[in-house]
């Protein structure tokens, strides 16, 4: 979206762009303009055209042919929105990810304009605002009106990408020679999709088979625990529960990696929008990460666009994130991101895993254990990680929609089959219908945000 100062640039915008396009050829990009009226021709000052033409919507977009601008632009037509005043505040288009601001905005207005990015989408994990015409001090007093004030309780440390990084290299998934291969290939302009994507192949294939070896040995001490149960063997029950114990801490272990590579590309693609690292290896990295963490959630190359991967230039933006309410008269402090990804008390992760706890406790009562709760949640999320089909109705649906697909019942066909080691919880969440639909809920939530391993590390 781009926001102009008036109905007349607006036009100029318009004009501007399809010339451009046409004379280098971006014959995938087409804009649609939004405003009200008409605008004659001697505030636009277009030399091709007559001094008493009068643009309107109309004859700027003849491909709408009738049809609502807000339809016409979810769909792949049309990939940028010029808009004066209209669709500026109250347009909800989720896929929209990049805003350019050539207009003064202050007040309820600059918020109301700038969350017309904050809406999720499937694959959407980042949004940009350019802004030539604002003060970023003024777009910071429009929000505090709104979200309380902000203080900087810390200055961030650029460096943490290289502690996360160095986590990562210790974990032995990749090889650096095969990043480094990754790194030389992205500069090629000639570089295939298919070509970028199997240099990725044997780090995935490393994570996938220990992942493997791992599940392998927890259903294999399941089954030995299950046994001794039935034949009331205490010592190798006991000793059963804790290779299981041992092999699901491994696993964990292991899933701490793919939690640390999202952190990377997350934390990587903020702070560099606010310091230049000036290091091309960090930057290959940072682009092979980037495609590799796809790869470990099971996104398929048709599934996976590589454009952003070919390293052509580099810009630096800088930007306010200032969502998140506030309890009255309490002063938020802002701290810088940690080699973990973790804050302090009040970090919005902390609070959300903290929550899926407490829902957890308000189900399942006191009787058992944070911990216990938390391992037969984590169990049953992972078992149903594998079913792509369920996964993929978890991800590209809500909670509500879900609910009615096959979460429900491929969540107790799971919980069954944990009968052997979480006996107690496992009888009443099949017993108890509305404790099992809470239940299902945070379990939802792990499949969604992949975030297993992090509540796991809250319970300890």
């Amino acid at each position: 979206m781009v926001v102009t100062s008036s109905r007349a640039a607006a036009v100029k915008y318009h004009l501007a762009l399809g010339d451009y396009c046409k004379r280098n050829g971006y014959e995938n990009v087409q804009a649609i303009v939004a405003f009200s009226g008409d605008v004659p021709n001697t505030d636009v000052k277009e030399a091709s055209l007559p001094a008493d033409h009068h643009f309107n919507e109309l004859n700027l977009n003849p491909g709408l042919n009738g049809r609502d601008m807000r339809k016409v632009f979810d769909t792949p037509d049309y990939r940028v929105m010029i808009v004066a005043n209209k669709y500026q505040t109250g347009f909800d288009q989720p896929k929209l990810v990049a805003m350019y601001l050539d207009k003064k905005i202050s007040g309820v207005e600059a918020v109301q304009t700038l969350s017309r990015l904050n809406r999720t989408f499937p694959g959407k994990d980042k949004t940009f605002v350019i802004d030539f015409a604002n003060e970023a001090k003024e777009i910071l007093a429009a929000f505090k009106t709104f979200y309380r004030e902000a203080q900087l309780a810390d200055i961030q440390d650029p460096n943490i990408v290289y502690d996360i990084k160095q986590r990562l290299d210790g974990m032995f998934i990749y090889e650096q020679v095969e990043v480094e291969t990754f790194g030389n290939a992205i500069v090629d302009l000639n570089v295939t999709h298919q070509k970028l994507y199997s240099l990725t192949q044997a780090a995935t294939d490393r994570f996938n088979g220990k992942l493997k070896t791992l599940n392998d040995a927890i259903d294999q001490w399941e089954k030995a625990w299950e046994k001794a149960h039935d034949e009331g063997n205490e010592k190798d029950m006991e000793y059963a529960d804790v290779q299981r114990s041992e092999y699901s801490k491994a696993r964990d272990a292991l899933m701490v990696f793919s939690e640390c590579l999202s952190k990377f590309v997350r934390n990587y693609e903020y702070i560099a929008q606010l310091v230049e690292f000036g290091d091309p290896s960090l930057e290959a990295f940072a682009s092979y990460a980037r495609l590799l963490r796809k790869r470990l959630k099971g996104i398929t190359p048709d599934q996976v666009d590589l454009d952003d991967l070919k390293l052509t230039h580099y810009k630096i933006k800088k930007g306010d994130n200032l969502d998140g309410l506030l309890p009255t008269g309490e002063t938020p402090q802002l701290y810088g991101i940690t080699d973990n990804g973790l804050r302090d008390a009040q970090d919005r992760e902390k609070k959300y895993l903290a929550e899926l706890i407490e829902k957890l406790n308000n189900a399942l009562g006191t009787a058992f254990s944070d911990t216990d709760q938390v391992a037969l949640v984590v169990h049953v999320s992972e078992k149903l990680r594998v079913d792509n089909v369920l996964m993929a109705q978890v991800q590209h649906n809500t909670m509500e929609q879900a609910m009615k697909a096959d979460l429900p019942s491929r969540a107790i066909q799971a919980i069954a089959g944990a009968m052997s080691s979480h006996t107690s919880m496992a009888t009443k969440l099949l017993s108890d219908e509305s404790t099992r639909d809470v239940f299902l809920t945070v379990v939802y939530e792990l499949l969604k945000r992949d975030s297993g391993a992090d509540l796991l590390g809250a319970t300890r």
